[in-house]
């Protein structure tokens, strides 16, 4: 295939003025003839410098007019403002003289590739692995779309799929997917089959440039005249009508090519029709529903390609990125966005094809009309599905047993909260509220005495309860519940399964929050292995348990090999899932963090601003999502000594993690911890030290004494005691801290301790216990040294005293 194909085909007739096989054509050695179309023909060229394999499209002689010639200037500018990796890429764009005539010419990306349905049939995907294909295509065109450009001829024939090897394409460029310290964690989502390949979108030659001006100076196309091929086209396209299109038109064509894809055959057989009849089936004739066709796309996935294929534009995806993302929320089975249509709609449109049958009905008859229509509509169903279930009566079988159990799994597990919340007895709580800990309690009770029906609701179950104590700050009643999922899946459903894979991820989550990190990187070790294997490397969901494993690395002061792992996993998850997603969000503040404990602080605020600008168009100004992206950037502006901003979105913050989580909640503990560094930084320790005393007793209550986090409080208050005057207190606390990181796993490697020794050195050395002072700074030095660059401020201060 080649970059750019003209649309249509060739009479077999050389133009005046084309180049011959082995001529030169400019900077070009034409090679051979790649295909011909309505505008021009398509090479296979050499480039002379640099020298490369390239598609050049030539427009025909005999097309040389002024508004074809308009219309290639046009393809020109639109294919240069294109930069993705799905998207054929445009070179150069100029004219060479064949013959003695100036003749315009394209100078494309050429792909070795197959055409999408080609290459899903002759690899034998299935359905998951088509969805998450065409998840990657609609990524490229919502790019083209974003950047003011409509395709107009989306096909399956102008999307190629490149052949990878060992992950490199056969151009030789790496495929790059199309598709607190406060750690923030993102979920594992269902297992999708890895892709072979990467889909690369083909010929914006007839792209209508969404620009107002520069439509009306060069793509202005005659009402009734048809650009495009007519099966995938959009009612509004076929119309004729250019101002009728929009992107939604293009997502249209996405939703045919995807019910091609899955089906093998397109939702409207316009094959042998006429052009008019083809265009009254496309704008009148409702599509083919995909279940009838295969049992096996009843329900999300019939409804996605429904929505997708709707004929009134407003009720379809607004954009290409929806589209995507409603796939990709079925792949990972979150609720999607598409919603079948009522049957009152359905019966709209269908007195809109027949008006004069409706129009003369009472209101009686309509109502009548109503139950005839649909006890016919679902009888024609009823028939086409049983008929294909007797052709596929396995696949049907396994379809509906799939369905009962999820069915089953979601009845038992409300049907078990609904117990458990009923387990706590208003009287009880004598006219007072009752709190989230106090249900929470109540529901470990019921479950523990009366275990659910099933293993998988079970799980399920004590899965959600992990995941709300945890959200109250309770990650010491967190372990047990999801210890238990785990035990139970495992057991249960295997090793590799997706329930066991989630539960062993959130039980590594749980560990690494109560500081427990050596089992939490055993497990998350385990876990990035498993996943690894069975979806591959290049797979999202193998990207987020890389950022799991660097989570853990991190907290435990391995920067580097924490850094190396989230520059790993950030451009998958983002090519795969969007750049905005909250899950790419939540690895990107991660990494941020990351950046500040390595002193890359300019590059720690530049992401940690992008998180919270990203989060802030969708979250309420009091998410604890929008306040963890907050205080993040808040710690890195007071590193920059940007203290009076930094202090500002840290009182902000804190009054929104109060509101929201509490005064007892860790993370609220953290921000007024981090408010008591702000005034401290402004000379003003003796506001600080309450604060300080006040985040202590939280976080010693719920993390415990030796805890990082517990420990960072232990030498901040330590280092406002010394600078009051009350060195004997401080140098006991300082004292607290390394106590604590002997019996800590992180051995004192975590960048936030080391604060703590060098001013607890710092301190001796005062005192004149010069020995013991140099000791601690050579240890500090030691520790530093193999973790952070050798340039890193800390290193040269800790350096410097010693």
């Amino acid at each position: 295939g080649a970059g750019g194909g003209a649309g249509g085909t060739g009479n077999g007739m050389r133009d005046v003025g084309a180049p011959e096989r082995g001529k030169k054509f400019g900077r070009y050695t034409i090679l051979e003839v790649l295909g011909e179309g309505g505008m021009g023909t398509v090479y296979l060229a050499e480039q002379d410098s640099p020298r490369r394999k390239v598609a050049l499209k030539v427009i025909r002689a005999g097309l040389l007019s002024r508004a074809n010639v308009k219309r290639f200037e046009a393809e020109s500018a639109v294919l240069g403002r294109l930069h993705h990796p799905g998207i054929a890429q445009i070179y150069e764009a100029g004219t060479a003289v064949v013959d003695g005539i100036e003749t315009p010419f394209l100078a494309m990306e050429y792909v070795r590739g197959v055409p999408l349905t080609e290459f899903a049939e002759s690899h034998k995907l299935g359905v998951r692995e088509r969805l998450s294909l065409m998840a990657m295509v609609c990524d490229a065109v919502q790019h083209a779309h974003t950047k003011g450009v409509i395709h107009r001829d989306l096909k399956p024939g102008n999307v190629l799929v490149e052949e990878m090897t060992e992950g490199r394409s056969d151009r030789g460029t790496t495929l790059e997917a199309m598709s607190h310290s406060t750690f923030v964690t993102s979920s594992l989502g269902q297992s999708v089959a890895s892709l072979h390949g990467a889909p690369k979108v083909l010929d914006f030659g007839i792209a209508r440039v969404t620009d107002a001006d520069v439509q009306r100076a060069t793509m202005r196309t005659e009402v009734g005249h048809l650009v495009g091929t007519i099966p995938y086209m959009s009612p509004e396209q076929v119309a004729g009508d250019p101002g009728a299109l929009d992107t939604r038109s293009d997502v249209y064509t996405l939703g045919v090519m995807l019910y091609e894809l899955l089906a093998g055959r397109l939702p409207h057989e316009v094959s042998g029709k006429t052009i008019p009849e083809a265009v009254r089936m496309i704008s009148e004739q409702p599509a083919t529903p995909l279940g009838p066709v295969d049992a096996k796309f009843r329900g999300e996935i019939q409804t996605i390609v429904e929505k997708a294929v709707e004929k009134e534009k407003g009720r379809r995806y607004q954009s290409a990125r929806d589209f995507a993302d409603d796939i990709r929320r079925h792949l990972h089975d979150e609720p999607i966005a598409a919603r079948p249509a009522s049957a009152v709609y359905r019966f709209g449109k269908f007195a809109k094809r027949n008006k004069g049958l409706v129009a003369g009905m009472s209101v009686a008859a309509v109502v009548l009309a109503l139950g005839v229509v649909g006890v016919a509509w679902q009888a024609a169903r009823a028939t086409a599905g049983w008929s294909q279930a007797e052709k596929n009566l396995a696949a049907a079988t396994e379809a509906r047993k799939r369905a009962e159990e999820e069915a089953a799994n979601a009845k038992g597990v409300s049907g078990f909260m609904t117990t458990m919340l009923t387990a706590v007895d208003p009287e009880t709580a004598v006219g007072r509220d009752i709190t989230a800990r106090e249900l929470l309690d109540a529901a470990v009770l019921t479950l523990d005495h009366t275990h659910p029906d099933t293993p998988l609701v079970e799980v399920s179950v004590r899965g959600a309860i992990s995941q709300s104590y945890r959200g109250i700050g309770h990650s010491e009643q967190a372990e047990p519940q999801i210890r238990a999922a785990y035990e139970l899946a495992r057991k249960t459903f295997g090793e590799d399964d997706q329930g066991t894979l989630e539960t062993r991820r959130n039980l590594a989550i749980v560990l690494a929050e109560q500081g427990k990190f050596e089992e939490a990187e055993t497990i998350a070790k385990e876990n990035m292995t498993r996943v690894q294997r069975l979806l591959g490397a290049e797979h999202e969901i193998t990207a987020q348990t890389h950022s799991e494993l660097a989570r853990v690395m991190a907290e435990t002061g391995r920067l580097k090999e924490a850094r190396t792992l989230y520059e790993s996993a950030v451009p998958v998850m983002a090519a795969k899932m969007g750049a905005e997603h909250k899950e790419v969000l939540s690895v990107k503040n991660n990494l941020a963090t990351v950046y500040k404990a390595l002193g890359m602080l300019e590059e720690a605020e530049r992401i940690q601003r992008e998180v919270v600008a990203a989060h802030a168009k969708v979250l309420p100004p009091e998410h604890p999502q929008l306040l963890s992206a907050q205080n993040n950037l808040a710690t890195v502006l007071q590193r920059r000594g940007k203290n009076k901003e930094a202090a500002e979105v840290f009182e902000k913050t804190l009054a929104g993690r109060i509101k929201v989580l509490g005064e007892d909640h860790v993370s609220t503990a953290t921000t007024r911890l981090n408010v008591a560094v702000c005034l401290v930084a402004d000379n003003r320790q003796a506001e600080a030290e309450p604060l300080v005393r006040q985040s202590l007793a939280v976080l010693e209550k719920r993390l415990g004494p030796d805890h990082p986090k517990t420990l960072t409080a232990y030498g901040n208050l330590a280092y406002i005691l010394e600078d009051l005057g009350n060195t004997a207190e401080a140098e006991t606390w300082f004292r607290r801290v390394l106590t604590g990181l002997k019996k800590n796993t992180t051995g004192g490697a975590d960048p936030e301790m080391w604060s703590a020794i060098n001013n607890l050195a710092m301190l001796l050395m005062k005192a004149g216990k010069l020995d013991e002072a140099a000791d601690k700074f050579r240890d500090l030095i030691q520790t530093c040294e193999p973790t952070v660059p050798t340039d890193h401020p800390y290193l040269a201060i800790f350096r410097n005293n010693y």
